[in-house]
């Protein structure tokens, strides 16, 4: 998909991409200050223990030694109620979330000859 774009760079007026990309670094960059208040630390605290099993911290401070221009993204919706499918989508685009597969009462067993 990225060598795609880049291909149609010209034609869709495309001047510069990233593939850099560091989820809620604001939250880890500005919990981290003294005057936080409390609600910024708390989602800095649970985005810390989130990042035993996801890579959210690791990947912001990782980014974050090459110094670059951080640029903020935003999710556009036309209902709350499309926030769920919406989180879950990108969750499954970053990796977050895995598609559950079949049971392996189902899976076929491969057999050694």
């Amino acid at each position: 998909m990225a060598i795609e774009l880049l291909r149609q760079a010209d034609d869709v007026g495309l001047a510069r991409v990233s593939l850099n990309f560091a989820m809620f670094r604001s939250v880890f960059e500005r919990g981290d200050r003294l005057g936080a208040g409390p609600v910024l630390r708390m989602w800095r605290t649970t985005l810390g223990f989130l990042s035993r099993w996801w890579q959210i911290e690791s990947l912001y401070r990782a980014n974050a030694k090459y110094r670059p221009i951080w640029e903020p993204r935003f999710v556009l919706f036309r209902k709350s109620g499309e926030l769920p499918r919406i989180a879950l989508a990108a969750g499954r685009a970053e990796g977050f979330v895995a598609t559950p597969g079949l049971p392996a009462l189902f899976r076929r067993r491969s057999r050694a000859a």
